[in-house]
């Protein structure tokens, strides 16, 4: 059974990351797809035992470890990719083109300036949350804005190469000028 989204407009934004991760790690269910509380909108989903899954961060983790495509990751990085969900949660979601906004992505900018990925050495739940969360956001940038984050540049355009992250958002430009198209 394909995993289907049970969500309100208002957990939209929540739900296309989680359908990401679902769709990235190949996570299929017998027991329905992700839902929200009627009461305050936060994602649920039942796991193979019947027990719920409550909270966006949880639910993340859930679909990227019980889903058909391992995530191997040991206890010092799924602690890390746990931090950066929370932070999702806690600061991405919330993030306008305001100076929160700005702060929220010269922190990602720093923490990227020496590495390929926010975790490991391949993407995780971590990077595609992230990557789903922050769209948006860079879609309303413009050039000269996203050289200013030039580290975080450089990870979403890479991130955005694969298309089984990407899926079906379009690909944005970081170049001023096409050699090739």
């Amino acid at each position: 059974m394909r995993f289907v989204f049970d969500i309100s407009p208002k957990m939209a934004a929540d739900g296309r990351p989680l359908r990401a991760v679902s769709d990235y790690f190949q996570f299929q269910s017998p027991y329905g797809g992700v839902s929200a509380s009627k009461k305050d909108q936060t994602p649920t989903v039942k796991t193979k035992n019947g027990k719920t899954v409550t909270g966006f961060a949880t639910v993340a983790r859930h679909l990227s470890q019980a889903g058909n495509v391992p995530c191997d990751l040991n206890m010092e990085e799924q602690a890390a990719v746990d931090q950066w969900l929370e932070y999702h949660v806690t600061q991405v979601v919330h993030c306008d083109q305001g100076q929160h906004c700005a702060q929220v992505l010269q922190e990602l900018n720093s923490y990227l300036s020496d590495k390929v990925y926010f975790v490991t050495h391949h993407p995780t739940v971590a990077d595609i949350i992230i990557y789903h969360g922050l769209y948006d956001v860079f879609m309303k940038l413009a050039y000269q804005e996203k050289e200013k984050y030039i580290h975080l540049s450089r990870w979403f355009d890479n991130i955005q190469q694969d298309e089984r992250i990407r899926q079906s958002l379009q690909v944005l430009p970081f170049s001023r000028t096409s050699l090739y198209s």
